[in-house]
Order: structure tokens, then sequence, then C-alpha cells
């Protein structure tokens, strides 16, 4: 490394002038770990550990951004998945003089959450009077899922 070349790191580490770098250096005969612990004695920098301490802290900061960036984009992307597939399911209401409501499980959240007093009240009272739920759809469709719901309403017929 020639001596502008030292002068312009040494410089980049104290942030001081060129006329000072110059005379440190040529005070500790051009070697930069004198310099270094000569600038350090000033303090006007701290000793190497601090300063790469510093430099690795801004490096995790970036990299934890790019981490949360890829997170949030994940979780958008799994919200997404899952009201995709609410809307291709469905809620099925069978009532008593035969015919049948369908409404897509996303939209059946978003009522419930809205009337959060009236719909699961109404789903109570449905429920008593005889009508039958199940799911219908690629994801909720099976029939597991269906013949537990009607076990349900066997057990409140007895």
């Amino acid at each position: 490394m020639d001596n502008i070349e030292m002068i312009e790191k040494l410089r980049e580490k104290a942030d001081i002038s060129y006329r000072t770098a110059n005379e440190i250096l040529e005070g500790v005969n051009w070697d930069m770990d004198a310099a270094q612990t000569a600038l350090i004695k000033e303090g006007l920098i701290r000793e190497e550990t601090a300063m790469m301490t510093t430099k690795n802290t801004n490096t995790e900061n970036r990299t934890a951004g790019g981490s949360f960036r890829d997170a949030l984009r994940k979780g958008i992307r799994w919200f997404g998945d899952i009201v995709r597939r609410g809307m291709n399911n469905n809620f099925c209401i069978d009532l008593n003089s035969g015919r049948h409501f369908e409404i897509p499980v996303t939209i059946m959240v978003l009522l419930t959450i809205a009337g959060m007093t009236i719909i699961p009240l109404l789903l109570i009272i449905a429920f008593f009077t005889g009508c039958r739920f199940s799911f219908s759809g690629p994801d909720l469709g099976k029939e597991r899922i269906n013949d537990e719901m009607a076990k349900i309403r066997f057990t409140s017929e007895k």
C-alpha cells in the first residue's frame, strides 16, 4: 500500500484531515498499526473491536430489514391463500323445507366478525330449528368434516 492509500485509510477510520493523517504516519515511520494506536491514545478513534462491532450491527440491521420484508411478503401470500381457499369452499345450510343455502366461507367469516352478536345467534337458532350445516368445496367438502357436523346434529336431537 502506498503512502496516499495509507493516509486515506487512516482518514476514514479517524475522520481527520489529510495533513493530520500525513503527520501522524510520518511520525510513526508509516506504520499503520502504530498510527492507529496513536490516534486511539489521543481519543480520535475508538479501538478496532468497537468499530468492527458498530459495522456488524449496521449490517445486521440491514439484514433484519430484508428478513422483515420477506416475512411480510410470506404473511401476505399466506393470507391471500387463506382468502382464496375460503372463496373456493362453501358453508352450506340445509333448511327443513328442502331448500339449500350456500355462502363462501370467507364471506361467512367476515359476516360473523361484522355481526359478532347477530350471526352466531342466528346460527344457534337455525341449529335448534332443525337446519343442517355442512361444507362443500375442494378443501372442506370432505366426508370426515361433514360426518362430524352430522354427529353434533344427532347428539342435540337426543
